[in-house]
């Protein structure tokens, strides 16, 4: 009772206290507002974003079967490629535009002297697109691999995408050369598209040493546009062979993307020929003063 009279007696604010306490709360918060305007705008936009691209993070989760980091990850991977690809085409676009609009010359003959003029620029330019080629190739590699195993008799096969994997059965040999090891080779024909089966070759094996340990190469088959084929070997057993089928698309484009940033950091790093002449009469000056010193 005694409790219950107390809350009674507690006096309610009024008009004026709600007036000052209002004044003071939103004074407090124009204040944080001023003193960290710098990051307001950032922190408005990264919930932004984080509200429009969950949607996208959760399809390529379900899709791929990453984890969520892994998913996110992804997903600023390939915003930063679409973004710097853009860049780099605009500048790339706006540069030659310009020329043939000055020099009346053709698109290619435009853009292959524009890059001689001014090397450094446009071999940073070429640098950027390596890195959105690897940047491409990552992604597929990481969003679209597909990866199956399964124990086959000789005759059954494996499909995985457009490729069908035939089982034909071991092998079990000892290299004259190598006596410390033995090899079991899994034999497997290969149907590409429903197409005819062929012979891999070189098949899948297992290298066991007597040692202990082993490797276990895979068989490969690659295309240059497309992707690439992993069949491993595991062995066999009960009349079972255990294959293991990895396709990892697009994985070629990481190293022609590591091709084109040679091509790029090369053409950024060779001297132009006004450069090199005015280097030349340099070091010819530095020798005529040298020879007058003596």
């Amino acid at each position: 009772m005694a409790e219950t009279k107390s809350q009674e007696e507690t006096p309610k604010w009024g008009p004026t206290t709600k007036l000052i306490v209002g004044m003071t709360f939103v004074a407090l918060v124009a204040a944080l507002l001023v003193r960290f305007r710098g990051i307001i705008g950032p922190l408005l936009l990264a919930f932004v974003l984080t509200y429009l691209l969950h949607p996208v993070v959760t399809m390529i989760h379900r899709a791929t079967k990453l984890t969520w980091r892994a998913s996110v990850g992804v997903l600023f991977l390939l915003v930063m490629v679409v973004y710097a690809g853009l860049i780099t085409l605009e500048e790339i676009y706006r540069g030659v535009r310009a020329r043939m609009k000055l020099s009346a010359e053709s698109p290619f003959t435009a853009l292959g002297r524009l890059i001689a003029r001014n090397r450094r620029r446009y071999g940073g330019y070429v640098i950027h697109m390596g890195i959105i080629l690897v940047g491409i190739g990552v992604i597929g590699t990481m969003m679209y691999q597909q990866e199956t195993q399964r124990g086959l008799r000789p005759g059954e096969s494996i499909t995985i995408g457009d490729y069908t994997i035939i089982y034909q059965g071991s092998e079990l040999y000892v290299p004259e050369t190598e006596p410390d090891k033995t090899v079991f080779v899994g034999h497997v024909l290969l149907s590409v598209a429903g197409g005819p089966p062929e012979v891999m070759n070189p098949p899948p094996y297992r290298e066991i040493f007597q040692q202990g340990g082993g490797l276990l190469p895979p068989a490969l088959r690659s295309t240059p546009w497309g992707d690439d084929l992993y069949v491993l070997f595991m062995g066999e057993e009960g009349g079972f062979g255990t294959l293991k089928v990895f396709i990892n698309p697009l994985v070629n484009w990481i190293w022609i993307g590591g091709f084109v940033l040679i091509v790029g950091t090369l053409a950024a790093m060779w001297p132009s020929g006004a450069a090199a002449m005015v280097a030349v009469k340099s070091r010819r000056r530095s020798l005529v003063v040298g020879e007058a010193g003596r």
